[in-house]
């Protein structure tokens, strides 16, 4: 009996003792009979909410047997010799002893293996902080067969590359007979000019595009430290390379014209004497907590870099263009003389001290009829930053609580008639 029944059967009897009158025994066994039924309608309720709860327990039970089931299979497949019809090579060896040899087989696969280089740094802060630098190549293959515990080596060479230099070809050059075409005329017997077409000129050329940053002289080969198991078709596998670890200075480093918050910075030299290579993937982890995934820029041996990690919400800038003599701020103006007045405001919220570089720029001019000159206050600590002129460079220390302010101002003048772009 379900629950509504049992609900819709005590209501019956109970109107049924009410509506027709019965009195003293008749009525007494009605009412016996609805409490026993409103009894086991409970019972029903508390059976099915039981039930009920169980089903969803063995639905999450379900849930979890379906992911191990699919890593099972995952791992299965990796273990199955590989069924897709290859290349079968037999060697016969013939001993006149028991004997023990090795087998090595080489052959070229230039489409179906492919690797990329990716990295890991991480900074560590303190009194002196250093950078780790993790080398990690991601490797993937649709050979048809299963790599199980091999010795990787990947390199930068491309087989599949031009191997040699162009070769010229001679040209031959010729002239013809100038053809004179008749002048058209339009539908009002207007004539027309005569339409003169260009010499087309087909240059020969010859050979395969290549990128040459993935190329560094001859070549670079890496061989991964430990044996490794690729099953072919899988997605992308990562292994570690080697670990490196260098000193670093860190700061904080502020671009108000365009973000308004600092980010740490870390400044090194590459420990390796080789190029660290160009990376679409990249992690920047901060005493091993994870704050970026980005690329990871070329780092030539022995070069110094500029790596940031993460923004420092603490340090908050802001730049304000308080004034501008000719109008709106604008691309374009019409005026012989351009007055702007910007203010750069810094502040320190954390509970530590930061030494802070400040980035801004100001305009320069290559024409001797376009004067720009400009002052600050305080005056930068280097200009022409990375040899980018009219880049600017304020370098200070910020306690907790603290706040700085800095003024540029900036005049340009042209003589009249002519327009600034």
């Amino acid at each position: 009996m379900t629950a509504e029944a049992a609900r819709q059967k005590i209501a019956f009897l109970s109107n049924l003792g009410r509506n027709e009158g019965l009195a003293g025994s008749d009525a007494d066994a009605l009412r016996s009979i609805a409490r026993m039924v409103g009894d086991e309608s409970l019972e029903a309720e508390a059976a099915a909410q039981s039930a009920e709860i169980q089903a969803r327990n063995v639905e999450f039970q379900l849930e979890d047997l379906e992911i191990e089931l699919e890593a099972a299979q995952a791992n299965l497949v990796a273990l199955l010799p590989e069924t897709e019809d290859l290349l079968f090579v037999a060697v016969d060896v013939t001993a006149q002893t028991a004997t023990q040899g090795s087998l090595s087989l080489s052959y070229l696969n230039l489409y179906e293996a492919n690797w990329y280089p990716g990295y890991e740094f991480d900074l560590t802060t303190g009194e002196t902080p250093e950078v780790q630098i993790t080398r990690r190549v991601l490797v993937s293959q649709d050979t048809g067969e299963n790599w199980q515990n091999v010795k990787l080596n990947v390199s930068t060479l491309q087989p599949a590359g031009q191997n040699s230099a162009s070769r010229m070809n001679s040209r031959r050059m010729f002239i013809r007979e100038k053809v004179v075409q008749k002048p058209a005329s339009d539908s009002f017997g207007n004539l027309e000019e005569p339409v003169v077409e260009a010499p087309v000129i087909v240059e020969e050329t010859q050979g395969f595009m290549i990128d040459p940053s993935s190329v560094q002289g001859t070549g670079v080969t890496y061989t991964l430290p430990n044996p490794i198991s690729i099953s072919s078709g899988q997605s992308i596998a990562e292994f570690e390379l080697d670990s490196l670890t260098q000193s670093a200075e860190v700061f904080a480093l502020a671009t108000p014209r365009y973000d308004d918050t600092a980010y740490r910075t870390a400044r090194f030299t590459n420990p390796y004497d080789q190029n660290l290579l160009a990376s679409s993937l990249a992690r920047y982890l901060v005493n091993g907590a994870l704050v970026a995934a980005d690329i990871g820029p070329e780092i030539g041996p022995g070069e110094e870099i500029e790596l940031g990690f993460g923004p420092l919400y603490g340090l908050v800038v802001d730049r304000d263009v308080l004034s501008r003599s000719s109008g709106d701020v604008g691309l374009i103006s019409r005026s012989n003389e351009d007055l702007q007045r910007a203010q750069i405001q810094v502040e320190n919220l954390t509970n530590e001290t930061w030494p802070l570089r400040v980035i801004d720029r100001v305009p320069f001019s290559e024409q001797s009829d376009l004067e720009i000159s400009w002052t600050a206050n305080p005056i930068p600590t280097d200009e022409n930053v990375d040899n980018k002129r009219g880049i600017l460079a304020w370098e200070m220390e910020l306690t907790p609580g603290q706040s700085k302010i800095i003024e540029l101002n900036t005049t340009l003048s042209w003589p009249e008639g002519m327009v600034l772009r």
